[in-house]
């Protein structure tokens, strides 16, 4: 499946220069291989350290935490100019994770995660 998973992330279409989403396996002991693409753009290698930040149920690594903290208050500033609250976006982020895994996985998304439930 997790080719399937692959196979359909990376047929995603996404904006010119934007990197496409990376389908990767957790291990036995909770570890994840960065996909080698990820690792160059991030500047990463064995035994480098990254930081991750959870947000909800997403996890964000980045490798230089004042990168991400800038990125954070510069994306706050756009939403309080929109008029969104951090507590809207946590309400709409299941049914948007819904609508992405219904992009990645095809109009039978729902009937899968059923299953899997």
């Amino acid at each position: 499946m997790a080719r399937t998973s692959q196979a359909r992330a990376s047929n995603l279409k996404v904006e010119p220069g934007r990197p496409k989403p990376q389908v990767v396996r957790i291990g036995p002991k909770g570890v994840i291989t960065i996909p080698e693409e990820n690792r160059k753009a991030m500047d990463v290698a064995p035994g480098k350290y990254v930081t991750a930040i959870q947000i909800g149920r997403n996890l964000m690594l980045s490798p230089d935490i004042n990168d991400f903290l800038v990125l954070a208050e510069e994306f706050q500033a756009k939403m309080a100019n929109a008029g969104i609250s951090s507590e809207q976006l946590l309400a709409d982020q299941e049914s948007a994770r819904q609508r992405l895994y219904e992009e990645l996985y095809g109009h039978d998304a729902q009937k899968r995660a059923r299953r899997r439930a």
